[in-house]
Order: structure tokens, then C-alpha cells, then sequence
């Protein structure tokens, strides 16, 4: 859906040991506290969170990415970001054909979030809002086959880095090698930003909550690669 690399900027990464890998399965508590993490002072769900100490907020969002990783991780295209072999960025990406679920896929993922959106409620009752975001995007969502970038987290400390360049690029060069576009949303101004460097253009600016910040939906045609050329 939404990215909370806002401050990445356009650098690339300093010269830091920085791999780039798959998540794994003993990894999903640890990437759950690290999205959560990421986007507790995002500017969405710092507006919808709000009032909410950041401590708060973090406490709030977990729940709900460890089901977004648990429901994703079949697919097999949750990548990860590690410095000098610790866990700093991951990003939930959905293949062609993996987004929307359907029938007993969707139903299922449906009951799974049920708690996490329940805790959520209880946290901050101003987030029952979110339903009406997810609305919007489900609507605005394209219909032809493509890579779906769905959420990207870095750790806030490491913003600037390059970690959030690095994992977009790895998702990059998989459609582009299989002349497959891209998909994201983002209410991030400097991930905006960051992905026009990389290719994709503005489809939509929406405005789903009234007193809330403005968002975009961005798509990105597959580029034919140096190897496919040749």
C-alpha cells in the first residue's frame, strides 16, 4: 500500500554492507516491529493514529504487519535489507496474479486480520478510518496483471542510505525482466520522489480522509533490459 521510506532521498548507499535478500520464516516477528517502526511517524498513520504517543503507534501497527507478512510470505517475494547482517529494510511485494486474493485465499486473510484491526480499534478508535483508505485503493486499483509494490519499511534511523533505492530496484529489475509494470501507493512527498527517479509516473492524487494528507497511486511500465535488447 503505503511506503514510510519518506526521507530516503535519492542517494545510493554508502559503501555499507548492505545484502539484499528473501525474508524468512523465523524473521516475521522481527520485520513486524521493524514495518511497525517505519511507519509509526509516517504521515498517514501519524494522522491516524493521532494523539498517540510514538511508543503508542509502533504498539498499535504491529499486529497488523505480522498478518500482512504471514498472509504474504507463501509468495515468496518478501525482500529484505540487512547491514552488516541486521535486519534494516524489508518490503512486501506481490506478484502478477497474487493481488486481489480471492475466495477462500481472501476469506482467509480476512478472518487472520479481524484481531489485528480489533487491537487497533481498542488503541486508537480513530482508526476505523482506515477502512475507508483501503476503499478508496481497492477502487483505484489496476486491473492488468503487474507487480504490486505493497509496503516497503526502513529503519527511521538509516533513512538517507539507500536502503529503500536498493529495495525498489530489486523489484524493479524482476518486472522489467519479465515486461511486467509496477503498482504502489504511497502518501510519502520524498517516496513519491524516489520512485519518479525510478521510472514511475503519478496516476492519482487522492484525498480519502477530508483533514487527512494527500496520497498517490504511481505506475511504472516494464523497461526492456540489457539482456532482453540483446
Amino acid at each position: 500500500m503505503m511506503r514510510a521510506d519518506d526521507t530516503e532521498a535519492l542517494k545510493e548507499p554508502n559503501g555499507e554492507a548492505i545484502s539484499i535478500g528473501r525474508l524468512e520464516r523465523g524473521q516475521i516477528k522481527e520485520a513486524a516491529r521493524l514495518f511497525a517502526r517505519g511507519f509509526a511517524d509516517e504521515r498517514f498513520f501519524s494522522y491516524l493514529l493521532r494523539g498517540r504517543s510514538r511508543r503508542a503507534r509502533e504498539r498499535a501497527l504491529v499486529p497488523m504487519f505480522r498478518v500482512m507478512i504471514r498472509s504474504f510470505l507463501p509468495l515468496g517475494h518478501i525482500h529484505t535489507a540487512c547491514l552488516d547482517g541486521r535486519l534494516v529494510g524489508a518490503g512486501i511485494r506481490v506478484p502478477p496474479g497474487g493481488y486481489p486474493m480471492r475466495g477462500r485465499k481472501q476469506a482467509r486473510f480476512m478472518l487472520s486480520m479481524m484481531p489485528a484491526f480489533i487491537k487497533l480499534l481498542a488503541r486508537a478508535p480513530s482508526s476505523r478510518e482506515l477502512l475507508k483508505v483501503l476503499k478508496e485503493f481497492e477502487r483505484l486499483h489496476p486491473k492488468e496483471p503487474h507487480w504490486y509494490l505493497m509496503w516497503v519499511a526502513v529503519e527511521p534511523e538509516l533513512h538517507g542510505r539507500g536502503i529503500g533505492g536498493r529495495l525498489a530496484q530489486e523489484v524493479i529489475s524482476l518486472a522489467d525482466a519479465q515486461g511486467m509494470p509496477c503498482y504502489l501507493e504511497t502518501f510519502g512527498v520524498g517516496t513519491k520522489a524516489l520512485y519518479q527517479h525510478r521510472g514511475f509516473v503519478v496516476r492519482e492524487e487522492i484525498h480519502p480522509l477530508p483533514a487527512g494528507p494527500e496520497g498517490w497511486t504511481m505506475w511504472r511500465d516494464p523497461q526492456r533490459t540489457a539482456e532482453a535488447a540483446g
